[in-house]
């Protein structure tokens, strides 16, 4: 009993993860023990469900397929006052949620193109152009260097779930293989799906990611 004992502690310090799957376990037992309700959906679209609660989604397509303008809609659906009867392509978000929304951009300009697009996503929801939603926060990234881009993304991140601890965080990568020094490689690729769905699993956090296509074919670019 000893030698096994001193086994199972030995195994422990060795691999410092064994604790957190130990106990993940422990919630595993005490959750399925329990009747599961699944999340209501946090977007309709037609009135039908689109989006769940702590998932990750993907807009996928060519360039100039305005896959930013569908993620700034439905920015503007979560974010409409609902005196607003803007049409929003009939997205609707889950009334009874209270939320904040995070637009993340590689791409766009900072003088022109980033602030357009902002303030398109607060006129569409019922803002005025001086006005400053609270609960809408965006970056930029496109004047960080690539290396440092992910790291930045996460700090940034860590950051601002100090602020929001009462809503739901609504994140749009705009454009997600930007966010990493190399969308080529496995291993830039699989940190950032790791930090994501360690984010939706200990967050109350939905991803939404934009993603372009390879010019000659359907595939998404990068791994």
């Amino acid at each position: 009993f000893r030698r096994v004992l001193f086994r199972s502690q030995m195994e422990e310090e060795s691999n410092p993860y064994l604790a957190t799957v130990l106990q993940t376990q422990l919630e595993l037992r005490r959750i399925k023990s329990k009747e599961i309700s699944f999340s209501s959906p946090i977007i309709y679209q037609f009135e039908k469900p689109l989006i769940y609660r702590n998932t990750l989604n993907v807009i996928q397509g060519k360039a100039g397929q305005h896959k930013s303008r569908l993620a700034e809609t439905i920015c503007s659906a979560i974010l409409r006052f609902s005196e607003c009867d803007n049409d929003l392509l009939q997205f609707e978000k889950n009334s009874e949620i209270p939320f904040s929304v995070l637009y993340v951009d590689t791409e766009r300009n900072l003088k022109e193109q980033f602030p357009y697009a902002i303030q398109e996503i607060e006129r569409k929801s019922g803002f005025a152009k001086s006005e400053n939603p609270e609960n809408f926060y965006y970056i930029s990234l496109l004047n960080i260097d690539r290396q440092a881009r992910y790291q930045t993304l996460n700090d940034y991140l860590e950051h601002l779930r100090g602020k929001i601890t009462q809503q739901h965080l609504f994140i749009v990568l705009d454009v997600a293989t930007d966010c990493i020094s190399n969308f080529n490689h496995v291993d830039d690729s699989l940190k950032l799906i790791d930090m994501i769905n360690i984010s939706i699993n200990n967050y109350d956090t939905t991803f939404l990611c934009i993603i372009h296509e390879n010019p000659n074919g359907e595939k998404a670019r990068g791994h």
